[in-house]
């Protein structure tokens, strides 16, 4: 099994160069989810929002990190998290509701989104992303309330 540590290492390299909507590094925003305090007091939750976004927007595939010592488990709940190439957003939240860590993990990744607030950013810009972050939240939680049926 991956380590926190190493699962840093492996989201800096999967996430280098990349900026986010907003102009900042994509790293920033993986390690800002990995210290969301639902999550940062558990080494395989801190593992998992570490690589949350390495193989949908990093340059990382499924069999990089399995050689990195990532396990099945992880890989299964990385796979719930991550988005298809023409996936309708609903299905991606449906299939994230159903998976109880992904869920935790997609939760934090929306509300650090809707933190969002990063200086010399034009505030229609960050008005923006945070509508889409609450907008997205507000599905997922739908969604995940409809499972729980």
């Amino acid at each position: 099994m991956i380590t926190p540590s190493a699962a840093r290492c492996l989201a800096e390299t999967a996430h280098a160069g990349q900026l986010d909507r907003l102009g900042r590094p994509l790293v920033d925003h993986v390690l800002r989810v990995a210290s969301n305090p639902t999550l940062c007091s558990y080494p395989e939750l801190v593992v998992l929002a570490l690589l949350h976004d390495s193989v949908e927007k990093g340059c990382l595939g499924w069999d990089d990190l399995r050689a990195q010592g990532v396990g099945d488990d992880q890989l299964a709940v990385l796979d719930a998290l991550t988005q298809r190439a023409g996936e309708s957003e609903g299905a991606y939240f449906a299939r994230v509701a159903r998976v109880p860590t992904a869920l935790l993990i997609k939760r934090a990744d929306l509300l650090d989104k809707l933190d969002a607030d990063p200086a010399g950013v034009p505030a229609r810009e960050v008005v923006e992303v945070r509508s889409e972050a609450q907008a997205r939240l507000d599905l997922l939680d739908g969604l995940a309330a409809a499972v729980l049926d």
